[in-house]
């Protein structure tokens, strides 16, 4: 059975109601340490609403719109001459 903590208003504590902001954006809990005692201030868990599902002619059109979108950005075969420079490996091989 989940118990629920009765809330604290943080109105007019300025750092804990910080931490209660940067905890909300973030989404990442914060361990609060105080003279030996710790406490775990974590986000409240909210339902996310369920995504439109998208049709498969949305998705055709989305997919068409992308067409051609990296043209024109990079050289194909500089890119492939700088891909093979990396991949060399002029290392020793390793013995056991």
């Amino acid at each position: 059975m989940a118990e629920h903590a009765a809330p604290i208003d943080a109105t007019h504590m300025p750092d804990v109601s910080r931490l209660v902001r940067e905890v909300a954006r973030t989404g990442q809990a914060r361990k609060i340490l105080a003279d030996g005692d710790e406490a775990v201030l974590a986000p409240a868990s909210r339902r996310r609403s369920r995504a439109k599902q998208q049709t498969q002619a949305e998705f055709e059109a989305e997919m068409r719109a992308t067409f051609g979108g990296l043209k024109d950005l990079i050289d194909p075969d500089e890119f492939k001459r700088q891909r093979r420079e990396l991949q060399v490996d002029n290392r020793e091989p390793r013995s056991l």
